[in-house]
C-alpha cells in the first residue's frame, strides 16, 4: 500500500515539483520505504508516489512507465490474481520488467484501455497519464477501501490519497463543508463523504477523466447490480458464499511479507482467522482489549485464537492512553468520530507495526454485505407491523419486544423505534430507518448550528442530503433489503473504513485487506434472494453467513450475538485528565466562539444533562455520539482550517521522470536524514499548550 499525489495544470502552466514534494511529505506514513516523482506532458503534470513495500520488495518503484514512456502510473493498493493476469498478458505479447502488481495494471490499460476495470479485483486508487490520448485517468476501487481526494478549479486539478496533502498547498483555501456538518452529524453519510469545502472524495467504483485539459465529472465504471436469482436455493447460496470467502482470503494471503489478522472476537474476524488458519497455522492474531469494560472481548478472542492454533497478541487500550492519541487520530482519519473506538484501532495498528507486521486481514464489510446491523431487522419488523395480516402484526409485536431487549446496546446509535415511521412518507417505497432518521433530524438544524455564520440553506437539510444521495429511481426499484444495503455501503466507504480501516491503519504504515469486499463475493451476494440473509423469527442477523461458515466456527462464537465494535464512551474520555483538557479547550466558550459553527445556548444544557444521564438510556447514547461528533468537528477546524497541514518542499524524492533511451532511476530513497524530523499537525505556535501535537514523518515507528 502506498500514498499518491499529483497536479495537472489545465492552462499550460508548469506543475511545480516543489508542490509535489510538499504534498508527498504529508503522507510519508502511507509509504515510508521509498518516494519518487515524475514530470509529464512538458511538465504540465506531475505525479508523486510514496511506497510501502509489500510485493516485489526490490523493484516496482513508482511512478511507473510503459516501455515507450507514453503511459505513467501512480497506484495505491493491491490487485489480486495479478500473477494469472500477468501470464495472460505475456501470452498476448507483453513483457515485464518487475514482479509487481502495479506493472500488471499498466499493461492491462495498454491492452484494454478503459475496459481494463473488468479485470481488476482488489482495493486500489490510482492515476494514469496517457500521453498519446492526452488523458488523465483517476479511479478508485469498487467499495472505496482505498481513498482518493481531488480539488478541481479552473486551471488545475490536485489529487492525493488524503485530503491533508491538498490542504497543505498554500493556494488552497480551507473551510469545513456545510453538508459535512449537517449530514453525518444528523445521520446522513454519503459514499463520497469529505469534510472540506472544495475538496472532493472520488466516489467508490468511479473514475474521473481529464481529456485534452477538459475535466469531466466522476462516472461509475461499476455499480452493484442486484440481479436476484430466484431459482437459487439456500444451500446453493451458503455453499457459494463459503467457496468465494475461502478464495477471497486465499487471494489476500499473497505477499512477500507476513500476513496477520485482526481478531475482535466477533463472527466476521473469526471467519477470516479460521480461513487463514486453514492455510497457515503460523498466522499472528491481533486484538484490542479495553480492560474490565463491557466492550472488552480479549478473553474471547484469546480462546478463539487458541482453538484455531494462531499466535495471539492483545493491546490494552485504556481511556487515558486513548485520550493522548485523540488529535493524532483526528489528523489521520480527517473525520469526526462517533465513538472513541477509532483511536483504539489507530493504536492497534501502531502496535502491529511494532511487532514487525505490515499486512493484516480484517472483517470489515461483512455487516454491509450480509445484513449485520440491527436496522436491517428493525425495518423487517416495521414491514410486518404494517402488514394487513393480524397474525403478522401480532408476531411482529412479540418480536419487537425481544428485539429491543436483545439489541439494547446499539439503541439510539444504530436503530431507534421512536421515529414516527408510520406517519412519515416512504420515499423509498418502504419504511427506511435512514430516510426516517434524516427527516426526523432536520428539526435539530436550527438548534445545533450557528446558521447565520455558516450560511446554511435548503440544500443543507439532512433529508435533502439524503434524497440527493439515495432517493434515485434505480434505487427505489430494488428490494428493501438491497436498498438498505446500498445505504449501508455508502456509510461503510464514507465513515467506517476511514475511521476503522485504511486511515488508522496507514497512519502506521500497515496495510489491511478486506476479503468480505472481494469483487467475486460481492457479485455473488448481489444475486442471492434477500429473504435468505436474515432469520427474523430468531432475530438472527447475517443468518446466511452464519449457516455458510458454521463448520469453521469455534463453539464459543457460534451463538454469540452481534454487537457493534465500540470502546467506552466520550464521557469516560472526558473524565481523563487529558480528555478533560481537550474538551475544555475545544468545547469551551472560547473554542466555540472561534469556530462559529455551533450554537452555544443549545449545547451547554445538553452537555449538562449528558453528564448526569444514565449511561444505559437512549438519551445518553444519542448525546454521547452527538458530543463526539461536535468535538471532532471542532478538532478538524483546529487542525485543518485554523492551521494549515504542514509539509516540506525540500522533502527528498527520487526523480523518476522518463528519459528516452534510459531507465528511470530506481535507487532507494534515502529517508534516513528525515526519519526523526517531525512534521507538525498544526502550526503549534498558534495553539494553546493543550493542543500542541506533532506527528513524526513515520508516525512514531522508530522501533520498527
Amino acid at each position: 500500500m502506498c500514498g499518491i499525489v499529483g497536479i495537472a495544470k489545465l492552462n499550460g502552466a508548469r506543475a511545480e515539483v516543489d508542490d509535489i514534494k510538499l504534498m508527498a511529505s504529508t503522507l510519508v506514513h502511507r509509504g515510508p520505504d521509498e518516494a519518487g516523482f515524475a514530470t509529464l506532458n512538458k511538465a504540465r503534470i506531475s505525479f508523486g508516489h510514496l511506497r510501502l513495500s509489500i510485493i516485489d520488495l526490490v523493484s516496482g518503484q513508482q511512478p511507473l512507465f510503459s516501455e515507450d514512456g507514453s503511459i505513467c502510473l501512480v497506484y495505491n493498493g493491491e490487485i489480486y490474481d495479478y500473477k494469472n493476469l500477468r501470464r495472460q498478458l505475456e501470452g498476448q505479447g507483453h513483457s515485464f520488467r518487475t514482479n509487481s502488481d502495479s506493472e500488471v495494471l499498466l499493461h492491462l490499460y495498454q491492452e484494454y484501455g478503459l475496459d481494463f476495470f473488468d479485470f481488476l479485483n482488489g482495493e486500489f486508487a490510482f492515476a494514469i497519464w496517457d500521453q498519446k490520448q492526452q488523458r488523465l485517468l483517476l479511479a478508485r476501487d469498487r467499495m472505496g477501501v482505498k481513498p482518493l481526494f481531488y480539488r478541481r478549479v479552473n486551471d488545475e486539478i490536485l489529487f492525493a490519497s488524503e485530503a491533508k496533502a491538498i490542504l497543505a498547498v498554500p493556494r488552497v483555501e480551507r473551510r469545513l463543508s456545510n453538508q459535512y456538518l449537517t449530514g453525518p452529524l444528523l445521520g446522513v453519510i454519503p459514499a463520497d463523504n469529505c469534510p472540506f469545502e472544495g475538496v472532493s472524495s472520488l466516489p467508490p467504483g468511479h473514475m474521473l477523466i481529464v481529456q485534452d485539459d477538459k475535466p469531466g465529472e466522476p462516472v461509475p465504471y461499476w455499480t452493484m447490480k442486484f440481479d436476484i436469482n430466484d431459482s437459487m436455493t439456500r444451500t446453493e447460496a451458503e455453499q457459494g458464499v463459503l467457496q468465494l470467502l475461502r478464495q477471497a482470503v486465499r487471494r489476500r494471503m499473497v505477499a512477500d511479507v507476513d500476513v496477520g489478522v485482526y481478531l475482535s472476537g466477533g463472527l466476521d474476524s473469526t471467519v477470516v482467522a479460521a480461513l487463514m488458519a486453514e492455510q497457515d497455522r503460523g498466522v499472528q492474531a491481533f486484538n484490542i482489549g479495553f480492560g474490565d469494560s463491557v466492550y472488552d472481548e480479549s478473553d474471547l478472542s484469546r480462546r478463539i485464537a487458541q482453538q484455531l492454533g494462531l499466535r495471539f497478541s492483545t493491546l490494552n487500550c485504556s481511556m487515558e492512553a486513548m485520550s493522548e492519541h485523540y488529535f493524532e487520530t483526528i489528523y489521520h482519519t480527517e473525520l469526526a468520530l462517533v465513538n472513541p473506538s477509532a483511536i483504539a484501532k489507530q493504536m492497534l495498528s501502531r502496535f502491529v507495526r511494532q511487532q514487525g507486521v505490515k499486512v493484516c486481514q480484517t472483517g470489515e464489510g461483512a455487516d454491509e454485505v450480509f445484513g449485520g446491523y440491527p436496522y436491517f431487522k428493525l425495518e423487517s419488523l416495521w414491514l410486518l407491523l404494517a402488514s394487513s395480516s393480524p397474525a403478522d402484526r401480532k408476531r411482529a409485536r412479540r418480536l419487537m419486544t425481544q428485539f429491543e431487549k436483545l439489541d439494547y446496546r446499539s439503541r439510539g446509535l444504530l436503530w431507534d423505534n421512536d421515529i414516527p415511521w408510520k406517519s412519515s412518507p416512504w420515499n423509498l417505497g418502504y419504511p427506511s430507518y435512514h430516510q426516517m432518521r434524516a427527516r426526523y433530524s432536520r428539526k435539530y438544524l436550527p438548534l445545533v448550528f450557528n446558521r447565520d455564520a455558516l450560511g446554511l440553506g435548503a440544500n443543507d437539510q439532512p433529508d435533502a442530503i439524503f434524497a440527493k444521495n439515495f432517493v434515485r429511481d434505480e434505487v427505489k426499484l430494488l428490494h428493501p433489503f438491497n436498498v438498505t444495503r446500498t445505504i449501508s455501503f455508502a456509510q461503510m466507504s464514507g465513515y467506517v473504513i476511514p475511521t476503522l480501516g485504511d486511515r488508522v491503519e496507514m497512519a502506521n504504515s500497515v496495510e489491511c485487506r478486506t476479503p468480505f469486499l472481494d469483487r467475486d463475493l460481492l457479485n455473488f451476494a448481489a444475486k442471492i434472494p434477500p429473504e435468505y440473509f436474515l432469520d427474523i423469527d430468531r432475530l438472527r442477523e447475517k443468518s446466511l453467513l452464519r449457516n455458510a461458515v458454521d463448520g469453521l466456527l469455534p463453539a464459543c462464537v457460534r451463538n454469540e450475538h452481534k454487537h457493534p465494535f465500540f470502546s467506552n464512551n466520550w464521557l469516560a474520555f472526558n473524565k481523563t485528565p487529558r480528555g478533560r483538557e481537550i474538551v475544555e479547550d475545544l468545547m469551551g466558550d472560547a473554542g466555540l466562539k472561534r469556530t462559529q459553527i455551533f450554537n452555544k445556548q443549545f449545547l451547554k444544557p445538553v452537555e449538562a444533562v449528558w453528564k448526569i444521564a444514565p449511561q444505559s438510556s437512549k438519551f445518553f447514547k444519542r448525546a454521547d455520539s452527538f458530543f463526539g461528533f461536535l468535538l471532532g468537528a471542532q478538532s478538524l477546524h483546529r487542525q485543518f482550517i485554523e492551521n494549515r497541514p504542514q509539509g516540506s518542499s525540500r522533502f527528498e524524492m527520487v526523480n523518476r521522470t522518463w528519459r528516452a533511451g534510459a531507465e528511470a532511476t530506481r535507487s532507494r530513497t534515502d529517508l534516513g536524514r528525515i526519519r526523526d524530523r517531525g512534521i507538525p499537525v498544526t502550526d503549534i505556535g498558534n495553539l494553546p499548550k493543550t493542543t500542541q501535537t506533532t506527528i513524526p514523518f513515520e508516525a512514531s515507528l522508530e522501533s520498527s
